[in-house]
């Protein structure tokens, strides 16, 4: 199993909370860059200690289309899953045997990035705190690097805090806020337009119906 991802954090001195909007802000311009009818392509892993477990998700989304394989590790075990949307129905793939049941028809209104992105990890962590306007920015170092940091408070004394390079891009995000999680760190690789618009063509699969 890969290791878990050791971090060193040191947070900066001087933290300047901001009580502006957060047009402004770093998240919103990431939030601001996810557009469906251009696509969507988000590259992320998971870090859990407490699980012992670190997750990869590739996610592609276009249009009323959208793709993702889960890449699990866990005790030196690792475990492969993948689904995705074709119009309006939901399916689980199984490309070992190219068989896709389909779960879920999903309203045309409820399509894109709304039902597809806001579901998936990271989209959801995005979705939720971009345009909040209680954060705080806060310099911190991750591998001896140091990041830029918005840190959005949550409940219970919790945070989430989203971690960018000096180009701007999201590389890290920490999230602490699920008490029964612990403390879950993203690595992220990618956010960008990327599709690979072949993954949304499943007419090789058998479809299983539910």
């Amino acid at each position: 199993m890969k290791k878990i991802l050791f971090l060193v954090m040191v947070v900066s001195l001087v933290s300047v909370l901001c009580f502006a909007s957060a047009e402004g802000s770093m998240l919103d311009a990431v939030y601001n860059s996810l557009d469906a009818d251009v696509g969507i392509h988000l590259n992320y892993t998971m870090h859990s200690a407490s699980m012992g477990a670190e997750i990869n998700y590739d996610v592609h989304a276009k249009g009323t289309s959208g793709y993702t394989v889960k890449t699990s590790y866990a005790f030196g075990l690792s475990a492969v899953s993948a689904s995705c949307f074709i119009g309006d129905t939901s399916y689980m793939l199984n490309p070992d045997q190219m068989e896709a049941q389909a779960v879920l028809t999903l309203s045309p209104s409820l399509l894109k990035y709304h039902s597809y992105i806001r579901s998936d990890e990271l989209g959801k962590l995005i979705d939720k705190w971009a345009h909040n306007s209680s954060y705080k920015i806060e310099t911190r170092e991750v591998d001896s690097v140091s990041y830029t940091v918005e840190v959005y408070p949550a409940d219970g004394g919790t945070e989430v805090a989203f971690y960018f390079d000096e180009s701007g891009r999201l590389s890290y995000v920490r999230n602490d806020s699920i008490s029964s999680l612990g403390e879950l760190f993203y690595t992220v690789s990618a956010i960008d337009s990327e599709v690979d618009e072949s993954l949304f063509d499943i007419s090789a699969y058998t479809i299983i119906q539910k």
